[in-house]
């Protein structure tokens, strides 16, 4: 596990924000022909869900270039901090839903 000051961690913190990513998906003319105008109004939507998830992954990948100073894992470390993130995931799944059976906001 590598260690940072705090200096360090609040530097990640404050580069590593999806505001700092400007994304836009927009379809081509060939698609956007092909739709009826509710079709397009449903897409450009779903575009922009799309776009916010984008700028969300490339936070979090300037986060990894930070934090970390290699990307040259084994495939054997590679499947184990994903593992490691799967089971965060499921942890905080259950937290989640715990706190959403109680009825807290």
């Amino acid at each position: 596990m590598e260690y940072r000051t705090k200096k360090e961690i609040n530097r990640i913190n404050h580069l590593a924000i999806p505001e700092h990513f400007m994304v836009n998906i927009q379809a081509d003319n060939d698609v956007g022909q092909k739709l009826t105008e509710q079709q397009y109004k449903r897409l450009e939507y779903k575009l922009r869900i799309v776009e916010n998830i984008a700028q969300e992954l490339a936070a979090r990948m300037l986060k990894g270039t930070l934090k970390y100073n290699t990307d040259d894992h084994s495939p054997a470390e590679w499947f184990s901090m994903m593992q490691d993130d799967q089971f965060d995931t499921i942890n905080y799944t259950g937290l989640l839903k715990n706190k959403m059976k109680k009825g807290d906001e």
